[in-house]
């Protein structure tokens, strides 16, 4: 779906507030490629920020401090506001009584960070249409079925919508939400009440990342490591009035200053107003691993964090998550100075072998032949159990994370998902034979 269609041409007068706000972009760039980490190209990165204001230049009409915002939270997700990964919104913020651009990851983008996340194999997620054929089983072999009938699809005949995380130890997780269930989330969304934000453009979208984000609550790897994307994930919790004081936090006198970030003073945080969302900006602009852990192991910071566990606990488990973010960064960047640029990095199309060699196949067409060989000579042997066959498969794709994602980076998508659906296609034929 493109949510991002055509507009007419800017007015005159919009060309030179588009052109500021190109010039405010491309001044964050250090900013951008810092939270992005290589993920994605810092120069592709704006183009698709300037893309979104060039194709929708309304956004330019709300605080300009909030599209900042909106484009670091971008960065931070490493998405692209393009409409598909995600998109540049207007929500109406209860608590300053205005119009503000906000970030809102789609159903694509999250499953896209879903994938770079070793613990989760798959996610899906799909709205059912009155009178398709639906059943949920239950007892000891849980699955949903559930046929699509084209002809069925009509908005307005939802009557209900399921998400399926598949984690990386082959168990399933399941969730599914009524129609009536996702309305009364729509009903606590301030954006909507004011007939404004993604409920009112993107029906379909939110419906399926409500029930994400439901889901997201029952999966125990996203508390291990997968803080990437529980925060996507949580991204929508943005919209709604539920489990948020309005109140900021006073923090300790001691609690030491921080870099000023570079996106106006409304963000800013000092020691006298300091907000979770405050301490996850304030985290994202610390630069180097030495600077985070020298500010993580402050006392004046485990001071305020303990006066936050004792008078607001909720608070706190969101501020605990975004201190684990930062030491996994510290713990990262650590890894990343210790250890030398891997050899297939300066090959064209590389390929890893069991021992741990590398070889450049030098061609899109036999690189993606040879994954084809390998998932055939692992699926061909039939001393092999399937559950066998299943961990090799992972261990061979789990192998080839970091090159396929330099591959993309690179510009080979296409040839990079056609390797990713030759394991998909191998993965779904090995396994017990019951759909999800």
């Amino acid at each position: 779906m493109n949510v991002l269609s055509p507009r007419p041409a800017p007015a005159s007068g919009q060309h030179s507030a588009i052109d500021a706000a190109s010039a405010e972009i491309v001044g964050l760039r250090a900013e951008f490629e810092k939270m992005l980490g290589g993920a994605i190209g810092v120069e592709r990165f704006e183009r698709a920020v300037l893309t979104a204001i060039q194709r929708d230049p309304d956004l330019l009409g709300h605080p300009r401090d909030s599209l900042v915002a909106a484009g670091l939270k971008a960065a931070q997700d490493r998405l692209l506001p393009d409409g598909r990964e995600g998109v540049f919104v207007v929500r109406w913020n209860a608590k300053a009584r205005r119009k503000e651009v906000t970030w809102a990851p789609m159903v694509y983008g999250i499953i896209k960070v879903a994938k770079a996340y070793g613990g989760v194999r798959s996610l899906s997620c799909e709205i059912v249409y009155q009178d398709e054929p639906f059943r949920i089983l239950l007892g000891d072999e849980m699955r949903i079925e559930h046929e699509r009938i084209p002809p069925r699809v009509v908005q307005g005949k939802e009557v209900g919508c399921y998400a399926i995380f598949c984690l990386s130890d082959g168990d399933r997780v399941r969730e599914f939400m009524t129609a009536e269930e996702i309305r009364q989330v729509e009903d606590s969304s301030e954006s909507a009440k004011k007939g404004v934000g993604p409920w009112k453009a993107w029906r379909g979208e939110m419906m399926r990342k409500s029930v994400i984000r439901r889901l997201a609550k029952r999966v125990p790897a996203l508390d291990e490591g997968g803080e990437a994307l529980r925060r996507v994930i949580e991204r929508v919790d943005e919209d709604y009035a539920f489990g948020r004081p309005a109140e900021e936090l006073a923090a300790p006198a001691g609690l030491p200053a921080l870099p000023s970030p570079a996106v106006g003073p409304d963000a800013l945080v000092s020691a006298t107003a300091f907000s979770i969302e405050g301490l996850a900006h304030q985290l994202d602009e610390i630069a180097g691993a030495d600077a985070m852990r020298s500010y993580l192991d402050d006392a004046g910071l485990q001071a305020w964090l303990a006066r936050l566990r004792r008078n607001h606990p909720a608070l706190a488990a969101e501020a605990d998550t975004a201190i684990t973010a930062a030491w996994e960064r510290v713990r990262e960047a650590s890894s990343r100075d210790q250890e030398p640029e891997p050899p297939w990095k300066g090959m064209a199309w590389p390929m890893l072998a069991g021992d741990g060699s590398c070889q450049d196949m030098g061609d899109p067409d036999l690189w993606e032949r040879a994954f084809e060989e390998c998932v055939a000579a692992i699926n061909g042997r039939s001393d092999f159990t399937a559950k066998t066959k299943r961990k090799l498969l992972t261990a061979v794709l789990a192998a080839h994370r970091d090159v396929l994602a330099h591959l993309r980076e690179q510009g080979h998508g296409a040839a990079v998902e056609a390797v990713e659906g030759v394991f998909a296609e191998a993965l779904g034929g090995v396994g017990e034979g019951a759909p999800a």
